[in-house]
C-alpha cells in the first residue's frame, strides 16, 4: 500500500478488511463473484462498499465510510470504483435497495455516483406481537416442520438448495446472525421444498428475515400457512409488547403481510426505493 489514496479489491482471505463490512455479510465473501472494494489511503482503510451478484446484474448490500473521512467525498468514489470493476467483469446493472432511513438522507451518493432516480419497491413495517391477528392457517396437502424437529433428508435437500442458489439467500439460515429455530419453518410436498420461512431474533424483538416459496407453489397456501405458523408460535413465546419487524423479506411476501396484518395496528412503515444503475 502506497501513501496515496486507491481501491483494493477485497478477497475472502483478507480478514484486516472485515471491520469494514457488516458481520450478517461477510459470508458473501465466500463466493468469488461478489464484489467487494475498499479506499485505502496512508496505509489506512477507509471505507468499503460490498455488492452481491446476480447473473449479469449487482445489487449493493453495503456502503460504509469510516468517520474521520466522511463528507469529503469517498463514498462516491468507493461507489464510482465498484462500479468501474463491475463493468469490466461483464455487469450490466447494479441495483440499490434502501429507506431514507437508512441512507439517513444521503441519497445524493448513489445519484453522484451514476445511480438514476429511485422508485418505490416495497414495504417494511413494525407490529407488536399483541396485536397480530388470528391468521387463516389454510388447508394445503403439504407438510409443515420447524427447524428443529424437521426430518433429516429434508434439510438435507434445503441445504444442497441453498449451497446451489436455488433458494434466496435472505432464507439461508446460514447467513442470519441469530435464527429462532423453533419460529423457523419448511413446507415439504414430498421430497420437495414447498415455501421457507427464517425468523430471526433483534435488537427490538422479533424480525422475518425471509419468506419465499417457488413459483410453482404461489397461490397455492404455503407462504400464509407459513406466516400462519411463525406468528401463531410469537405469539405463544413472546410478551404482547414484544415488536415484530418485517422488512423487504420480497416484494410478494411484503405484500402478503400488509393484507393479512391490520394496518392500524402497525406502529411503523417504511417504504423500501431502488435506485438503478445501468452499465
Amino acid at each position: 500500500m502506497g501513501n496515496s489514496l486507491h481501491l483494493v479489491r477485497v478477497r475472502d482471505d483478507m480478514t484486516n478488511y472485515y471491520s469494514y463490512i457488516p458481520e450478517n455479510l461477510i459470508y458473501l465473501l465466500k463466493d468469488r463473484d461478489t464484489l467487494a472494494v475498499s479506499a485505502v489511503w496512508r496505509n489506512t482503510i477507509c471505507g468499503t462498499a460490498v455488492a452481491e451478484r446476480y447473473g449479469d446484474a449487482i445489487e449493493l448490500r453495503s456502503i460504509y465510510v469510516d468517520s474521520e473521512f466522511r463528507n469529503i467525498g469517498l463514498a462516491v468514489y468507493i461507489l464510482k470504483g465498484l462500479i468501474n470493476t463491475a463493468r469490466k467483469e461483464g455487469v450490466t446493472e447494479i441495483y440499490a435497495h434502501y429507506t431514507r432511513k437508512t441512507l439517513s438522507n444521503h441519497e445524493s451518493i448513489l445519484t453522484r455516483s451514476g445511480f438514476g432516480e429511485p422508485k418505490a419497491s416495497a414495504d417494511g413495517f413494525t407490529i407488536a406481537v399483541g396485536d397480530i391477528p388470528e391468521i387463516p392457517n389454510p388447508d394445503i396437502p403439504f407438510k409443515d416442520y420447524t427447524f428443529n424437529d424437521a426430518p433429516s433428508d429434508l434439510m438435507e435437500t434445503y441445504r444442497g438448495m441453498c449451497s446451489r442458489n436455488e433458494l434466496p439467500a435472505y432464507v439461508n439460515v446460514l447467513n442470519v446472525r441469530k435464527p429462532l429455530k423453533d419460529i423457523s419453518f419448511l413446507i415439504a410436498d414430498g421430497k420437495k421444498i414447498a415455501g421457507v420461512l427464517i425468523g430471526e431474533e433483534n435488537a427490538s424483538g422479533l424480525r422475518l428475515a425471509g419468506l419465499y416459496s417457488p413459483p410453482e407453489y404461489r397461490g397455492k397456501g404455503p407462504s400464509i400457512r407459513l406466516l400462519s405458523l411463525a406468528l401463531t408460535e410469537a405469539q405463544k413465546q413472546y410478551p404482547k409488547d414484544t415488536l415484530l419487524t418485517i422488512d423487504a423479506i420480497s416484494k410478494g411476501a411484503i405484500r402478503l403481510c400488509e393484507k393479512l396484518l391490520p394496518r392500524k395496528s402497525l406502529i411503523s412503515k417504511e417504504t423500501e426505493l431502488c435506485a438503478v444503475c445501468k452499465l
